[in-house]
């Protein structure tokens, strides 16, 4: 070994051996789930316990609960931040999980986080609350044959806000609790289980056919009872759904590849959801089918003759059953 390598080695053992070993001496989490209401213990729990160590996320472990509700996580590896996360079928978990639009989810962590040091061993018991689940029957009137069933559905539920739910979500009035996406119903009922009992929910749902999405269907008033099944109903009415069709045109010639959006804007319309877009054809056309009566807006953007993007509008009024066509020319 040269005399540069030397102290390239020499350097290395310094460093190593200056780091704080102790921080990596292993820890142990313990406890007890329980029913909040009995007091008994929850059988088959599954427990996770996930943390971080100066700044890096660790992969979670997790084990199950056994007769007595006991569970035991160990070697935990490290001092930080650490929190337990427990799922039981027929229970609410009990960390929120909540989400403000189709993109941004978070994760009520913070309050249910705490310190642990080396070679601690934590206990931690968890009660749980017994939930309640939706069930939804979906129908639909459709005099054209087309078959909600033999496409996707997508599922929001919504709870209002309240005072003492999470903070970010007071100025929406309210957040998505669950979503999830059935890509065959088949006529069936879809259930979605162990809701927190309240009188607060309400339904938005999209249903699909091949490349088609319709606009949502809202379901208010939902109460979700402790241990019940709350059973509702969506229908789809095709027979009042329109739709807009248009073409974009520059210096006469058909615009290709343009992103095309359309929002909802009646005066009291509020849905909450993303914009639906299409993409120009080779022709410059568009189109949005299965859309309910109400005003829209049509928006894309582009660039001027300096180069600056800009964003035009078209607010288009679509009655029950229309079929709009229009032609965009800039």
């Amino acid at each position: 070994m040269n005399k540069y390598l030397r102290r390239i080695f020499i350097l290395f053992v310094v460093v190593i051996c200056s780091i704080n070993l102790s921080a990596f001496v292993s820890s142990n989490i313990e406890g007890v789930v329980y029913d909040k209401e009995t007091g008994k213990p929850i059988a088959g729990a599954k427990v996770m316990v996930c943390g971080n160590i100066l700044g890096f996320e660790l992969q979670c472990k997790e084990t199950k609960t056994d007769e007595r509700g006991f569970y035991a996580i160990e070697k935990l590896i490290g001092e930080g931040k650490y929190y337990v996360r427990v799922f039981k079928d027929g229970y609410v978990s009990n960390i929120e999980e909540y989400q403000l639009d189709s993109y941004l989810f978070h994760k009520m962590i913070e309050k249910y986080e705490f310190e642990i040091k080396k070679g601690d061993i934590k206990r931690i018991n968890i009660g749980l609350e017994r939930g309640g689940d939706i069930e939804l029957k979906v129908n639909k009137k459709d005099k054209n044959g087309l078959n909600i069933y033999s496409g996707g559905l997508d599922i929001k539920v919504y709870k209002k806000y309240e005072e003492g739910d999470p903070e970010p979500t007071k100025k929406y009035g309210g957040y998505i609790i669950r979503d999830r996406y059935f890509d065959r119903v088949n006529g069936r009922n879809l259930k979605i289980r162990n809701l927190k009992p309240s009188d607060k929910y309400f339904l938005k749902i999209r249903g699909s056919k091949k490349t088609y999405v319709t606009w949502p269907v809202r379901i208010d008033n939902i109460i979700v009872r402790k241990e019940e099944v709350t059973k509702v109903e969506c229908v789809f009415d095709f027979d009042k759904t329109g739709a807009i069709e248009g073409r974009v045109l520059r210096d006469g010639k058909p615009v290709e590849i343009l992103m095309v959006f359309l929002t909802r804007v009646d005066e009291n319309y509020s849905e909450g959801f993303s914009d639906l877009y299409d993409i120009t054809d080779k022709d410059g056309k568009f189109s949005f089918k299965l859309l309910p009566p109400g005003l829209y807006e049509i928006s894309y953007f582009y660039e001027d003759e300096h180069g600056k993007e800009k964003k035009r509008r078209l607010k288009v009024q679509l009655e029950s059953a229309e079929k709009r066509k229009i032609e965009i020319i800039y």
